[in-house]
């Protein structure tokens, strides 16, 4: 496949993306470098599986996030003679203590104010006490010495081992529905299990978004490795989406975080 005819299989604004995978490739399969990318997105990691599987060459990948069924994941490409292992990926991993609950939001919006890049952030794990990050190793020093609240909520920063995460609410169980189109609409009421009129109003009044973009229209085609955010009713994670059958159904298998 020509790299031209590559990008009509991707949505207009993943091409930056697809240039930086196809640029990674390059350096792995003609000047023979490992490479390893920042935190990417479920989205991102397919389109980057893709266009590994697509060059048919004596190139691997794999990725790590610290825990079984991470959302975000640094990917490691490299020759096929050569094979990484956990610290090759540069995770570290940091307990924020506190007298408090940590959300989500909250502990990206306090990162992210420190002049840290998304990129190089992984999941954020809340728990009843604080919360757990995985970051990447090269932003370690500077967080555990700049970090010291979330919002106005005091914590104390450590660093932990890959074994101490609190993964419990994350291990969520992969679940399977047949849907029948990949409009957004159509996903978010058979997954939530709502009426179809009620995804409609929830796409066209701004409350979801896809990739952490908000998507306002309901006939917006989803498609493998998508993330959708619905307010009220969790995240969804596409983990595949299957040649459609007979009828014209579409096979999906997910992941939902409430």
């Amino acid at each position: 496949m020509e790299d031209h005819q590559l990008f009509t299989h991707f949505r207009k604004e993943e091409h930056a993306f697809v240039e930086r995978g196809l640029d990674w490739i390059y350096q792995v399969s003609r000047k023979h470098q490992v490479v390893l990318t920042p935190f990417l997105d479920p989205r991102e990691q397919y389109i980057l599986t893709t266009l590994v599987n697509r060059e048919n060459q004596d190139i691997r990948m794999e990725k790590d996030g610290g825990y079984i069924n991470a959302e975000r994941c640094r990917v490691c490409i490299y020759p096929e003679y050569l094979f990484p292992n956990e610290d090759d990926f540069s995770l570290v991993y940091l307990s924020l203590d506190s007298e408090f609950s940590l959300e989500h939001r909250e502990v990206l919006g306090s990162l992210l104010g420190l002049g840290i890049q998304r990129y190089m952030l992984g999941d954020i794990l809340p728990k009843s006490n604080g919360a757990d990050v995985i970051i990447a190793k090269e932003m370690k020093d500077y967080v555990i010495g700049t970090l010291t609240k979330v919002g106005r909520k005091g914590i104390i920063i450590s660093e932990i081992a890959r074994d101490q995460l609190w993964t419990e609410q994350q291990q969520e169980m992969e679940q399977q529905t047949v849907v029948s189109s990949l409009r957004l609409d159509t996903i978010i009421a058979a997954v939530c299990r709502i009426s179809r009129s009620k995804s409609v109003d929830l796409v066209r009044l701004g409350k979801c978004k896809v990739n952490w973009q908000t998507i306002d229209q309901a006939g917006y085609i989803v498609t493998t490795g998508d993330v959708i955010s619905v307010r009220g009713y969790g995240r969804i994670r596409l983990n595949e989406v299957r040649e459609p059958t007979k009828k014209g159904r579409f096979p999906i298998r997910y992941l939902r975080n409430l």
